[in-house]
C-alpha cells in the first residue's frame, strides 16, 4: 500500500486500490489507519465482456456519472475548497 495514498485520506476516508502493477509489497502506517478509522478496499478488474457491458450502458445513457457542480477554471479555488470540505456529492467538473 502506498503510504502517500494513506496520508492523503481524511478521517473516515476510503482508499480503493485497483491491482498492484508496481508490485504486491508496500509500506503503510497501521497506526494512521486505526486512529483515523480508514477503510481500504481492494478491487479487481472485470472481464472484457463486463467492460463492454458497462460501455454499452454509458453509451445508451442508462449509466451516468453523478455531477455535483460545474466550475469555470477561474473558480478552481472554490472547487478545491468544496472538495476539501467534503461538501460535494459526485464529480466536480471544470468547463474549459
Amino acid at each position: 500500500m502506498h503510504l502517500p495514498c494513506i496520508k492523503s485520506l481524511a478521517r473516515g476516508g476510503t482508499l480503493v486500490t485497483c491491482g498492484c502493477t508496481t508490485g504486491a509489497d508496500g509500506t503503510t502506517d497501521l497506526a494512521r489507519i486505526f486512529w483515523n478509522q480508514l477503510s481500504i478496499i481492494g478491487s479487481t478488474m472485470g472481464s472484457m465482456d463486463e467492460f463492454r457491458s458497462v460501455i454499452a450502458l454509458l453509451q445508451s445513457g442508462a449509466l451516468r456519472a453523478t455531477v455535483d457542480q460545474v466550475f469555470e477554471p477561474a473558480a478552481a479555488e472554490a472547487a478545491y475548497a468544496r472538495l476539501e470540505a467534503g461538501e460535494q456529492f459526485g464529480k466536480l467538473v471544470f468547463k474549459w
